[in-house]
């Protein structure tokens, strides 16, 4: 049997809807996850498996084949675990979800079964918007953040049986209402914004995308070579970077001199023009 779930990665700032194809047949037991995975989804099959078994599911010791979709996009972090093992769970007819062509699921699971927050949900839930979805099943963690989107119904999952028992009608997950004006007056306790900043727009964009990726900022001075701790931003990553101190040639060795013909680096002797 073969499923189709929703779900969504990120391209830098922006989402992309991501169809997660599950084919349960059978053969020779194998899993096999296609579709350029890096390394936290490749992993996620153990995750997978120890969460159904808490959940009181098993997984099939059958050919299992999973295809993310688009093939030739690379598929990064564990927020895939979710819609994984929801189509798992559907393609070998253990679970009967009804249809959830209008759902898109996010989230990475724990040994456990708990699902825990990911990175990136907002921009995620707006593509899932803008595709046409009407739910959506994120972490508990990031349902307030999910919810801000308005003209989708959020669900915030705290485990895998949970999801499973809402999804087959045993028990239904009370959908995530929020004050969207509330929400938006937190963020007048924060002096400063980007709205203060006229122009600069690739340096907005760059450190909004600094933030986004983990990365720590640096701030670049002309006015010294001197090693000086540059402090990123508040909000772009903690602690110092430092900026080596350029090398001085020595007194008794000439200065190199770019050649205005080749642009490399020459030697002039001494006491020649």
């Amino acid at each position: 049997m073969i499923t189709k779930i929703n779900s969504c990665g990120l391209r830098g700032m922006d989402g992309y809807i991501i169809s997660v194809e599950t084919s349960v047949s059978g053969g020779f037991p194998a899993w096999e996850i296609v579709g350029l995975p890096d390394a936290p989804v490749r992993e996620s099959k153990e995750r997978i498996r120890s969460a159904m078994n808490t959940a009181g599911y098993v997984v099939p010791g059958k050919r299992i084949v999973i295809n993310l979709a688009p093939a030739d996009v690379k598929k990064e972090g564990a927020c895939l675990d979710l819609p994984i093992t929801v189509g798992l769970l559907t393609a070998s007819e253990q679970a009967f979800c009804g249809n959830l062509s209008k759902a898109m699921f996010l989230g990475e699971l724990s040994l456990d079964g708990a699902v825990r927050g990911v990175d990136g949900v907002l921009p995620m839930v707006i593509k899932a918007y803008q595709s046409g979805m009407t739910e959506v099943y994120v972490p508990e963690a990031n349902a307030e953040e999910a919810a801000v989107v308005e003209g989708v119904t959020v669900y915030g999952v705290k485990s895998l049986k949970q999801l499973a028992d809402h999804l087959t009608g045993r028990a239904r997950i009370r959908p995530t209402v929020i004050d969207i004006k509330e929400i938006f007056g937190r963020a007048s306790a924060h002096p400063y914004d980007f709205s203060e900043v006229k122009g600069q727009e690739n340096v907005k964009r760059a450190m909004e995308d600094t933030r986004h990726s983990g990365y720590d900022a640096q701030r670049r001075t002309h006015d010294s070579d001197a090693s000086v701790p540059q402090s990123a931003p508040h909000g772009f990553g903690g602690g110092a970077v430092w900026r080596r101190q350029q090398p001085q040639a020595r007194r008794d060795q000439p200065v190199p001199q770019r050649s205005a013909v080749s642009g490399r680096a020459a030697r002039v002797p001494q006491g020649r023009a």
